[in-house]
């Protein structure tokens, strides 16, 4: 799943390091996000009865909503760290003639009163979850938490609703590492209590999901099962002594995750959706940190594991970072890929979301707010820089 959310639910006007003075040859995802984020932000607080903007960010694991949302917090709660770059205003038109924001159109906000959230911290205690996983044995999409389904959604709204609403709310707190990786809800002594602020940051890899229905759903799923096969097909062709980066189902691909699921699961994960949807309309922004490749994330997992050998001491090696994304993507397959056998890992945290970026990505790149110019789509390569953005 995505990375864990900042300890703290609310950030103060407070201090914070400062930012270089010279600007960067080209603007980066947090000073296109400020552009886009400054004027309604503006006109949100010149409005005289006004609620917090709510702004959601949904985004692959490792393409870096956590700490991006982590920093705009920083800014909006301290305007003199305000981020410069370069005019963005040509990039930020569209074929549909939304105005791109130009920073010289007004000035900084005043400093902001910041909530951040984690649909992470909304997950079902453990207990629930462990229900859930008896009544849906046969599903492998919901053995572990991740997916639309696992989340305490009436709870989410409801605080939501509270910080929208100026009422105090206490957020939730979800340790992960509880009971050896399952995870758990924190007691609710331990939460913190929010109230009166002016934007809430909510951080999530699914959020804006929206249903699909059983028909679109269907026909996603049959597709994929067929690009699934010919790939397998031409895996097979492989020979058994080539090296194992010469394989060719690898995470990310389109047909690596969704055709290798039972089409009830998939069903079962979308009717789930509809108890999101009430969540995603109190949206009033929509930022989506969009991977041009969802392959990276292959790259991006294997960055994190030489991160720990070079600083632990231990960590997978690459071969084995291969292994253990291709094992968890042919669970259910019989035999292994060429006779090889792989490090079994049932129903990795982080294999099981491969399926719902397959379903529903398209979704969110079309757009999922009502009106012109609510959403940002952030398309980032490699190295997590902006390839293109799109105001949509």
């Amino acid at each position: 799943m995505s990375a864990i959310p900042p300890s703290e639910p609310s950030i103060s006007a407070s201090q914070s390091s400062s930012v270089p003075s010279s600007a960067p040859s080209k603007p980066t995802k947090l000073t296109i996000l400020y552009d886009f984020l400054l004027p309604h932000i503006q006109s949100h607080i010149s409005s005289p009865t006004r609620e917090p903007l709510l702004i959601a960010f949904n985004g692959i694991q490792g393409s870096g909503k956590t700490t991006l949302v982590a920093h705009l917090a920083q800014h909006l709660s301290n305007p003199s760290s305000t981020p410069s770059s370069t005019p963005t205003s040509t990039s930020h038109s569209n074929a549909d003639g939304i105005p791109s924001p130009d920073r010289d159109q007004g000035a900084p906000p005043p400093p902001l009163r910041v909530a951040t959230l984690s649909l992470d911290d909304f997950y079902h205690p453990r207990l629930e979850l462990l229900k859930l996983k008896r009544a849906h044995k046969g599903n492998a999409l919901l053995q572990t938490r991740g997916q639309p389904g696992t989340h305490d959604t009436r709870l989410c709204l409801s605080t939501l609703r509270s910080l929208k609403n100026g009422k105090p709310v206490s957020i939730p707190r979800y340790d992960k590492s509880a009971f050896n990786g399952e995870g758990d809800r924190l007691p609710a002594s331990t939460w913190d209590t929010v109230s009166d602020v002016d934007v809430i940051l909510f951080e999530g890899w699914s959020l804006g999901f929206r249903p699909l229905g059983t028909a679109t759903a269907r026909l996603r799923h049959s597709t994929a099962q067929i690009n699934f096969a010919r790939l397998w097909e031409k895996q097979c062709a492989i020979p058994r002594d080539a090296p194992i980066e010469a394989d060719i189902i690898k995470p990310g691909t389109e047909a690596g995750r969704l055709g290798n699921q039972k089409l009830e699961d998939v069903l079962v994960v979308d009717k789930n959706l509809r108890d999101y949807e009430e969540i995603t309309e109190l949206f009033d922004l929509f930022v989506h940190l969009d991977s041009e490749d969802l392959q990276l994330v292959y790259e991006w997992r294997e960055e994190q594991e030489e991160k720990l050998r070079r600083e632990k001491g231990t960590g997978m090696s690459k071969e084995k970072v291969i292994e253990f994304v291709n094992g968890c993507m042919f669970r259910f397959w019989s035999t292994n890929t060429r006779g090889r056998t792989f490090e079994k890992v049932e129903y990795a945290d982080e294999s099981a979301d491969y399926p719902s970026y397959e379903m529903y990505t398209d979704v969110l790149r079309q757009g999922i707010l009502h009106g012109k110019g609510k959403q940002l789509r952030l398309r980032i390569g490699r190295d997590r820089e902006v390839v293109s953005h799109k105001i949509i």
